[in-house]
């Protein structure tokens, strides 16, 4: 009788340690995931989206100075400035480096941030002198030119020094293999499971205990609901993958169409009308767009969004279903030590 007893009572506590090991082991596995995809939606995706947006709305800030100068048709050009499309695209690029700032990502990029802040103020000071009325056109040209370079040599290598910074910034991504923490625990619970219904089955000569029966399937479900952490992995990789493309296509098309720079600027023409065209040429149909960028990058964000929710729903998921699985295992396995406790007569 007492050795009976004690064989129930080691089942018990074994099966009741493989499944707080499952659950413990699901839980972590979930919530690494949660964070990778919160990390995405909240930081990376953002701060990514914004680099390569402020880059090319300065490209193409730079291109419009460069064409309302050559187009005006006055000797003194600078009298209608830089037009609107100008300080929209200055605009723009201002809120996308806001946006960097916004987003979760802390360390020597929030400080990068503040540098390109300060040298779009200097650049923006460069193109209102070209565009001030002097008695030299000479002076307006030689201030475009500087406005041109301090872009291409400051402005455009301290963006991608912020990318690099944003890339380090990102915190380690979970690897697949933290699912042996469910998976293996999971393996043996349900090994023992099966090993406890027919010893008890055989010992008791009954038939199988409907709470180990429904432990078993709770077993099962809790397995099934981990296993859907894998599919939000996949989605989260699919959508950074999506993002580094997307990213890396957008963000070197001026480094591929600005080629060695403006010749016209460089040689400093005497003859303002000389001034080429911009140095970017008009956007073809394989080149991705600006509105197609952000919306490609907020379909990233989505899904990423969408991961996240779906790791914190799982969470409580396998929190809910450990502790039925814990009960189960209980009101299957209690009846028994009861019936051989020792009793005084």
């Amino acid at each position: 009788m007492r050795r009976t007893r004690r064989l129930v009572g080691r089942l018990w506590f074994a099966l009741l340690a493989a499944a707080l090991l499952t659950l413990v082991g699901a839980v972590v596995a979930i919530d690494l995931g949660r964070r990778d995809a919160a990390a995405l939606r909240a930081g990376e995706a953002p701060a990514r989206e914004g680099v390569a947006a402020a880059r090319q709305s300065l490209v193409q800030a730079d291109n419009v100075a460069i064409t309302q100068f050559r187009d005006q048709g006055s000797p003194s050009p600078a009298s209608a400035g830089p037009g609107e499309t100008y300080f929209s695209a200055t605009a723009a690029a201002g809120r996308q480096l806001a946006q960097i700032s916004q987003a979760d990502i802390g360390g020597p990029a929030a400080e990068s941030v503040q540098v390109l802040n300060g040298l779009l103020l200097t650049y923006g000071g460069l193109i209102e002198q070209a565009f001030r009325p002097t008695v030299s056109t000479d002076l307006n040209l030689a201030y475009l030119q500087y406005a041109h370079n301090f872009l291409n040599d400051e402005i455009l290598p301290q963006l991608r020094t912020l990318q690099s910074e944003i890339d380090q910034a990102q915190p380690a991504r979970p690897g697949r293999g933290r699912h042996v923490l469910w998976m293996v625990p999971l393996a043996v619970l349900a090994g023992l499971l099966i090993w406890t219904q027919l010893a008890l089955a055989r010992r008791f000569r009954r038939t199988l205990s409907v709470p180990l029966l429904l432990a078993t399937v709770l077993a099962g479900l809790l397995g099934a609901v981990a296993s859907l952490s894998r599919d939000t992995d996949a989605d989260v990789a699919a959508g950074r993958a999506t993002l580094t493309t997307l990213i890396k296509d957008y963000g070197d098309e001026e480094t591929r169409n600005r080629g060695d720079g403006c010749p016209a600027l460089r040689t400093m023409s005497r003859k303002w009308e000389e001034v080429e065209a911009p140095c970017t040429p008009a956007a073809s149909a394989d080149v991705i767009q600006p509105r197609e960028l952000l919306e490609k990058a907020n379909d990233v964000t989505m899904t990423a969004q969408s991961a996240s929710a779906t790791g914190t729903r799982d969470i409580v998921l396998v929190i809910v279903i450990g502790l039925a699985l814990g009960l189960s295992i209980t009101r299957g396995l209690l009846p028994r030590v009861e019936e051989y406790r020792f009793r005084r007569r």
